[in-house]
């Protein structure tokens, strides 16, 4: 693994770390707040958070996610206008591999620097400040760049 592939996978597991500092778990699924139980979820184990190693092994989903979001979306201020499982569906659209996780959206999302906001009833999704953008040819050009699965 080279040095800026093995940087962006520190670089993500950092986030995913310290959102757990803030008792928050972010895991494949999506996004937990252990300090606000959730009616949809009950007693249910929320899981674990992302580890290192898992990163790793997605790497190539979450590059991807990372090259085509900033052609789907852009910030907006203080509106939380784009929840992550719509998200996830938009890129998937335009993912040549056809799949990714609510969890990984939502990583490469942060990793983005796009503002997040949990909602208190959705107990795996969140809302970012973005607004989804109209296409133009660069989403064709950059979904022709992604990596294959």
């Amino acid at each position: 693994m080279d040095n800026e592939l093995s940087s962006f996978i520190d670089h993500l597991y950092a986030i995913v770390c310290d959102l757990k500092t803030k008792n928050i778990i972010l895991n494949s699924n999506g996004i937990f707040n252990k300090a606000t139980p959730s009616r949809f979820l009950g007693d249910a184990p929320i899981g674990v958070p992302l580890s290192k190693a898992e990163i790793g092994i997605n790497v190539k989903e979450l590059l991807n996610a990372v090259k085509i979001l900033p052609f789907l979306v852009e910030t907006t201020t203080r509106k939380y206008l784009v929840g992550s499982y719509g998200l996830k569906h938009t890129v998937e659209k335009h993912l040549q591999g056809g799949y990714i996780s609510n969890g990984y959206v939502i990583l490469a999302m942060l990793y983005l620097k796009y503002d997040m906001k949990l909602p208190k009833e959705s107990p795996i999704n969140c809302n970012f400040a973005c607004k989804y953008v109209k296409s133009d040819g660069s989403l064709k050009s950059a979904s022709s760049e992604l990596l294959k699965f």
